[in-house]
């Protein structure tokens, strides 16, 4: 996180950062411009690599998510020690809802 912050601050587009020289910009703008196609699904769903990767994250992540965060979150205690523990686990959803909507917002 703190790494993120620091990033944010301190990172400027070669256009516009003051210590990259002209040939340095040169350089960086010489490459070619990136071509993107569109890959419709059914040439990426029967794929076994699509598959692998999304079996990796749900097995760990989002069982973890549902089963254990989730349990935390539902106990009837009201008391603060149980509040305590509660902080983590509404930091831990509050992290991934603004990474997935990061996700969209900034692609690569």
């Amino acid at each position: 996180m703190v790494w993120l912050i620091a990033w944010l601050i301190y990172y400027r587009r070669p256009e516009q950062h003051r210590s990259v020289s002209k040939a340095e910009l040169e350089l960086i703008l010489s490459d070619p411009a990136e071509t993107l196609e569109s890959v419709p699904w059914s040439r990426v769903f029967p794929r076994k690599e699509t598959w692998a990767s999304r079996s990796r994250s749900s097995s760990r992540t989002h069982l973890v998510v549902l089963f254990v965060l989730d349990s935390r979150l539902s106990a009837n205690d009201l008391s603060p020690e149980s509040a305590a523990k509660r902080v983590p686990v509404v930091l831990a959803y509050s992290i991934s809802i603004v990474g997935s909507i990061g996700g969209g917002i900034f692609p690569r």
